[in-house]
């Protein structure tokens, strides 16, 4: 007979003593195994050398600080003050939009005389599993972004994904039971995975308290909202109609959740200030500044979009980094704009600037609206980044502006034209009412006492009566092992079809591979507006450069096609000229649709397809069975960017407008002058047709 553990294990609290148990209950070999295993686990994803971000030391708590940061101990937790009521909020430092939603809604609880507990979900994880999905999350999002976007939107479409989500967060469900007392008055999250696991505990009457979730996004997704959640509360009535249609039940708008030190100035002190912080930047007094804001992870392609402001002219770049130093360093190292890393300042740099241009449409948004910036979305983040966008661009708080060309106009016109005011009005119009005051008045209305509320208001009386206390849901996180099994599998095969792919192609494998040579190939992608100028024509002859049709081009503009072709110029295939993610329709019409299009206009078959964007499995199956060659562009330039340092073998894709011969000629020469420095000579695309392997 083993006997019993006298020793009270606390599963990770920091008991010295559960992770040194060698009674014989524990089994002394299986706990050196233990020790053992963690041991290595730890030292492997605390290298930072290797993940980065992901490990960041987190700030020390000064005095003034209205942003309160969560401990690193899973043990230790912020309590907002220690008397009244007690409120239970889980955040999830997946970013930082989450966590300063949960700290500014538990300060204004606090002055209501609530006691707040702040929890941080990814420490209700097992301790691998937080850590696999905070860096597969970030990794996604710096290197692979189209994997996130089929994630995304898989997690929307199919619910055999969606239920392996919500069954993931599950695994969250026995540390949460620790978090919660029976005192509670309500239990609040910020998250969507917290939302769903304290959805299933509230189902398995675990939670007796009342229920709610902040949705911090304009955007819903299917996973922010739980049919056991009693409350939604929503930023704009665009978010709240959006989860009414996924099933939310009671949804209040009550708009976003912002620190009082955001708020507008007045006109005096706000010319104070902003001549203060554009002294320390180095502004001019009297230019547009442009806010780039890239979330604290510092993810996107910024560099681009501050490349394309400053070469515009149309605004400064103040660009923020987050604690992405590789991206601060390397703006620094371009000389693009001001690049600037973490900011404490924020409320004055804003004060300083003219317009916001932001990618995910995450905190800052709603900060710029209570400061009366103007909001720009471009270049946005796959995902929740695009989602985010459109939302805000259907509640009219924010312009999103998908295409390069259009930015400059835009930036002006929020700068000093309607649209800034409009988007100005708006944004401010957005803060209805305090989301601290709708729960304490939702809380105090309450018809029955909390402790009688076993299940989530207006839950269906029969599904709560199937789940009972004594479920097992809560029990056995690392139980199924072969659906963890199957999951990794998925997500496996998802990245080797999606991101792995694209890295094999980047270094030749299934594409037509370039020579390391003493030539460069050029091509001249146009705008779908109109043909080239002629003047560029006979520049574009002499140096062998092919024309990019896109679709759009093709279908719009077939007579501008015949002429590029009338004039001897080789064309080849550009696809959508975007990059359409895991898409099938999109790989379709990129080597099918537009080749078939382009043999019609000109009455000769095109092979080469031109990609600027990541290629994934399908892309390499369907130029096997059509016997197209695929081409990666490694060098994309828009017109009036400067061009970088050119190698033997390099493909050089420039973005051209229509009819804009000087702007053409000008970049052409760049590009001639920047060859010529390394000594090499321009050579025709279409004489690549050896694929690689």
């Amino acid at each position: 007979m083993v006997a019993t553990c006298p020793v009270v294990h606390t599963a990770g609290a920091g008991d010295a003593s559960a992770r040194r148990c060698d009674c014989a209950g524990c089994s002394p070999a299986r706990a050196k195994l233990r020790r053992v295993a963690r041991a290595a686990v730890h030292t492997v994803l605390n290298y930072r050398g290797i993940l980065g971000l992901v490990f960041h030391p987190v700030p020390a708590i000064r005095p003034g600080m209205t942003c309160f940061v969560v401990s690193a101990q899973p043990a230790e937790v912020i309590a907002l003050s220690a008397t009244g009521r007690r409120v239970l909020i889980v955040s999830a430092s997946m970013g930082g939009g989450h966590d300063g939603a949960a700290f500014e809604l538990a300060r204004r609880l606090r002055t209501r005389g609530y006691d707040v507990e702040v929890r941080d979900f990814l420490q209700a994880w097992p301790r691998l599993v937080a850590r696999i999905v905070k860096t597969s999350y970030l990794f996604q999002l710096k290197v692979a972004p189209p994997t996130y976007d089929w994630l995304y939107r898989g997690i929307e479409l199919i619910p055999v994904i969606a239920a392996i989500a919500r069954l993931i967060a599950g695994w969250a469900c026995r540390r949460l039971r620790q978090w919660v007392r029976d005192d509670d008055v309500a239990v609040i999250s910020t998250y969507p995975l917290a939302s769903q696991a304290l959805g299933q505990l509230k189902a398995d009457g675990h939670i007796r308290a009342p229920l709610a979730t902040f949705l911090t996004d304009f955007s819903v997704h299917r996973l922010w909202v739980s049919p056991y959640v009693d409350l939604h509360l929503a930023a704009h009535p665009v978010t709240a109609a959006a989860a009414e249609r996924l099933g939310a039940g009671y949804t209040v708008v009550t708009g976003p959740v912002v620190p009082p030190r955001f708020a507008a100035l007045p006109p005096g002190e706000r010319a104070a200030v902003r001549a203060r912080k554009r002294a320390e930047l180095g502004v001019p007094a009297n230019a547009t500044v442009a806010l780039l804001v890239t979330g604290s992870w510092g993810v996107g392609d910024v560099a681009h979009t501050a490349a394309g402001i400053t070469t515009s002219g149309a605004a400064v770049p103040v660009i923020v980094c987050g604690r992405n130093t590789a991206l601060l360093q390397r703006l620094r190292h371009r000389g693009v704009g001001v690049a600037l890393g973490w900011v404490d300042d924020m409320p004055a740099l804003m004060a300083a600037s003219d317009v916001l241009v932001q990618n995910a449409g995450g905190l800052t948004c709603m900060e710029a609206f209570a400061g009366g910036l103007p909001v720009l979305s471009h270049a946005c983040i796959p995902g929740h980044g695009v989602a985010n966008a459109a939302a805000m661009d259907a509640a009219g708080v924010a312009r999103w502006v998908p295409d390069s060309g259009d930015l400059p106009g835009a930036l002006r016109a929020c700068a000093s034209g309607p649209l800034g005011r409009r988007l100005r009005q708006q944004g401010a119009a957005a803060f209805q009412q305090d989301p601290a005051d709708v729960l304490d008045d939702w809380l105090t209305d309450l018809p029955v006492a909390v402790t009688d509320l076993p299940v989530a208001v207006g839950a269906d009386p029969t599904v709560a009566a199937a789940r009972r206390p004594g479920s097992k849901l809560a029990r056995r996180p690392l139980a199924h092992s072969g659906l963890v099994a199957s999951l990794i599998g998925v997500l496996g095969l998802t990245w080797a079809a999606t991101g792995g792919v694209a890295v094999a192609t980047s270094h030749g494998v299934g594409v037509v591979r370039t020579p390391h040579s003493d030539s460069v190939y050029l091509v001249i992608r146009p705008s779908s507006d109109g043909p080239l100028d002629p003047g560029v024509t006979a520049e574009l002859q002499h140096l062998n450069a092919a024309v990019a049709v896109d679709h759009t081009l093709a279908t719009r503009q077939p007579d501008a096609v015949r002429s590029v072709v009338d004039a001897g110029l080789e064309v080849v295939n550009a696809g959508t000229a975007h990059d359409h993610g895991y898409d099938p329709a999109g790989s379709t019409r990129d080597l099918v649709s537009n080749a078939r299009r382009l043999r019609q206009l000109t009455g000769e078959r095109h092979r080469l397809y031109v990609a600027d964007h990541r290629l994934d499995a399908l892309d390499l199956g369907l130029s096997y069975f059509t016997d197209a060659r695929i081409v990666v562009a490694g060098v994309l330039l828009d017109t009036g960017q400067a061009p970088p340092r050119l190698t033997g073998g390099d493909v050089v894709l420039i973005d051209v407008p229509a009819r804009a011969s000087a702007a053409v000629s000008a970049e052409l020469d760049a590009v001639v002058g920047a060859a010529q420095a390394e000594g090499l000579r321009f050579e025709p695309v279409t004489a690549l047709t050896a694929t690689g392997s």
